[in-house]
């Protein structure tokens, strides 16, 4: 036969192909390849809502009867549980009052700052036209250098003099317009309490209010007065009402005072 014939021969017998009788991944050693689906998620059915017994507390009626629960659709299974979690939430939160603002308490304080004033005005009001009569020698007082005979017992009397007149005068307008009351009420306190201790060193008399001269008497009830001004403050009726020591004074009022009677003494000390 020709060669084509062998051809068409060769193609309808077997061919001898070589078969591996081996797994190439068991000879490897390593594992065959596995394709892992992904796991799709489970749609999630909706809860079933179940309405809460309402109990009317006016009536005080028994609770109604639950209704069965229905199926929710599934395009309002987002919203539907949202929406009754938050309303119940709200419900269950108790109620509270709004706060109410409270009203400024003010200090009802009576008469009291009237009464002040009256006696800011006496004292502050003697020791001012006394100084001022010292100074200009009207209403029956002789001046300055009269007043200075007076104290030449007392060194320096010349700068006595006009330094008591002059304190006199600033501690009495300070007394009066209730500003700076603290200074104002030392300063009155020294002038009187130094005229007051003047007179009575030169008294001969007896010590009791009927014996004593009225001059250390009135001297002595200024400087007085002048202490007790400085412990209370001037009131509300003064120019120094926005200040602390206007109504409730503390600090300003013991150390005003030390100062008060360590002038005292040392200006009587010094000049004696």
């Amino acid at each position: 036969m020709s060669r084509e014939n062998d051809f068409f021969d060769d193609a309808n017998t077997d061919v001898d192909v070589p078969t591996y009788s081996r797994d190439p991944y068991a000879m490897t050693g390593r594992a065959r390849p596995q394709r892992i689906e992904p796991k799709r998620p489970e749609p999630k059915k909706p809860e079933p809502v179940v309405e809460e017994p309402v109990v009317n507390e006016a009536t005080k009626t028994e609770p109604s009867v639950a209704k069965p629960a229905t199926a929710v659709p599934a395009s309002a299974a987002t919203t539907a549980p949202a929406t009754r979690v938050m309303d119940k939430s709200v419900a269950d939160e108790p109620a509270t009052e709004a706060p109410v603002a409270e009203k400024p308490v003010r200090d009802k304080r009576g008469t009291l700052s009237f009464g002040l004033l009256l006696l800011r005005l006496v004292v502050g009001g003697l020791l001012l036209v006394h100084g001022l009569q010292i100074l200009f020698a009207f209403g029956g007082h002789a001046g300055l250098n009269t007043f200075e005979s007076q104290l030449s017992d007392h060194s320096h009397a010349d700068l006595l003099a006009v330094g008591i007149s002059v304190a006199e005068v600033v501690a009495g307008g300070l007394l009066i317009l209730g500003l700076l009351t603290p200074l104002g009420a030392a300063l009155g306190a020294v002038a009187a309490g130094f005229l007051a201790l003047h007179h009575l060193r030169a008294w001969e008399g007896g010590y009791f209010p009927a014996t004593l001269d009225t001059e250390v008497q009135m001297w002595a009830i200024l400087a007085a007065m002048s202490m007790v001004i400085l412990f209370t403050g001037p009131g509300r009726a003064a120019l120094d009402r926005p200040r602390g020591w206007a109504t409730r004074p503390l600090a300003s009022a013991w150390l005003f005072a030390i100062i008060a009677v360590a002038g005292l003494a040392g200006l009587w000390f010094l000049t004696a």
